[in-house]
């Protein structure tokens, strides 16, 4: 009996040991519970913050989608008012002058941030300016001077600038410049230091320098126009690998060198293509072609897409039409534009940042405007321009408007040919004198201010 109580007992303890436990069992869920409970308030609360994060980066796009939609318009409307038309002609802010009489500008081009102003000139430099203070006048010679020199080996054939640059900003303040027998490189704008090269290279492993160049609109491939056909690079992948269009082996579509190439935000993945056999072509990633277009009289050497991104201008060599496309129609001129051409140089025009004014450059230092909006006549589809000015005493090669301020900049020179006379008086001499055109000579870069033909008070006071 004593044993049994005893065995009893002993099941009483291990029952109370059981029950012990489940207890600590029980408690132990609950702690895991807990903990779940806690990781998942932590869970909710990094959700929030990232929410919290998110709103902000959006409020912040929106008031710098505000601030850059205001500035925007303002410049649209600035331009909108102008007056080409007035008595009172651009007013000049800077100058600059090459010295040498063989040397002379062969473009410029604004940085998209309207800071500074690329150009490029006979002695194959490259050469940077900043732009001066618009409430000071450095016209004065010397006044003005380039910033930084960056010299190419041989004969600069394009240019152009990255799209997204900004001077806040310095690893996008770069730029790409393509010369003869060189591959393209990507120049640094602010220290004037090579970044880069991409060096196409045929199937014979020889090296072909392209004839144009044009960035995409994001900025992350390099297109290179070549003869009859394309490359395209990978920025960020600098080197000899690029991609050919159309491939080895394929019959191309467009024949011709391309000399003209254009991109354009409105139209992402389209760009356009311009050759020397006068056509103009319109392409779709990865290469594949939209619509063929003809009617330039003289090789395509310029290409401009309208900020809406429908309209398509194209200008030519030796040719004084200027063509407007419609790429939702294409092959119908919508528009033609004249100017005086004499010569094989390009002669590049540009558009006003709202696309209503077009300003030319004239072989004989001239430089027109039309206004897009007037009507063209219905007989030869013409726009007549509404104003023109005496920029130079040389040939006019290149105006450049600034995208964020109402400047113009402008570039003369050209090759002059010296003529050689012999003299009958003296046996077996000859001697060099300047032809009657030499007397015309002048090679230089000027910036002029259009707020003097503004009729809006408010914006010629600004």
């Amino acid at each position: 009996a004593d044993d049994a109580a005893q065995r009893t007992a002993g099941a009483d303890d291990a029952a109370q040991r059981t029950a012990g436990a489940d207890d600590a069992a029980q408690r132990t869920a609950g702690a895991d519970d807990a903990a779940q409970m806690t990781a998942g308030a932590d869970d909710a609360a990094q959700r929030t913050a990232g929410a919290d994060d998110a709103a902000q980066r959006t409020a912040g796009a929106d008031d710098a989608a505000t601030v850059g939609v205001s500035a925007a318009d303002e410049l649209r409307a600035l331009y909108n008012s102008l007056n080409p038309s007035s008595s009172r002609p651009p007013a000049e802010l800077s100058a600059f002058t090459l010295v040498r009489d063989s040397n002379y500008f062969r473009g410029c081009k604004f940085s998209p941030d309207g800071l500074c102003l690329l150009t490029n000139s006979a002695d194959n430099q490259l050469r940077l300016f900043n732009m001066p203070r618009l409430n000071e006048s450095e016209a004065a010679e010397g006044g003005w001077q380039p910033v930084v020199n960056m010299p190419e080996s041989d004969l600069i054939y394009d240019m152009c600038w990255y799209p997204s640059m900004n001077s806040a900003d310095p690893d996008t303040c770069c730029f790409a410049a393509c010369s003869r027998d060189n591959p393209v490189r990507l120049w640094d704008a602010f220290t004037g230091q090579q970044r880069a090269q991409y060096a196409p290279y045929n199937h014979l492993d020889e090296l072909q320098a392209p004839y144009s160049l044009a960035f995409s609109p994001d900025g992350s491939r390099l297109y290179c126009g070549f003869e009859r056909h394309l490359r395209v690079f990978d920025i960020h992948r600098p080197g000899k690998q690029s991609e050919r269009r159309p491939r080895i082996g394929v019959k191309p579509s467009q024949g011709g060198i391309i000399a003209a190439l254009a991109c354009t935000p409105a139209r992402p993945g389209v760009y356009a293509c311009g050759s020397y056999n006068r056509t103009v072509c319109l392409f779709a990633e990865p290469g594949s072609m939209l619509a063929c277009m003809r009617g330039q009289l003289g090789g395509v050497t310029q290409l401009q897409f309208s900020p809406c991104g429908n309209l398509l201008y194209s200008g030519g060599r030796k040719d004084p039409e200027i063509h407007c496309w419609d790429v939702r129609r294409p092959g119908v001129i919508l528009a033609t534009m004249r100017r005086v051409v004499a010569t094989n140089q390009r002669l590049q025009f540009d558009l006003d940042p709202g696309g209503r004014y077009l300003l030319s450059p004239c072989y004989t230092g001239r430089v027109r405007v039309f206004d897009l909006k007037t009507p063209p006549a219905p007989t030869n589809c013409e726009i007549n321009y509404c104003a023109e000015w005496q920029a130079h005493a040389d040939a006019c090669n290149t105006v450049s408007l600034s995208p964020t301020c109402p400047v113009l900049a402008t570039c003369s020179g050209q090759r002059h040919i010296r003529s050689m006379l012999a003299d009958a008086s003296s046996s077996s001499s000859s001697t060099y004198s300047e032809d009657e055109t030499d007397q015309n000579v002048e090679n230089r870069l000027r910036l002029f201010s259009l707020s003097t033909c503004l009729d809006n008070s408010r914006f010629a006071a600004n």
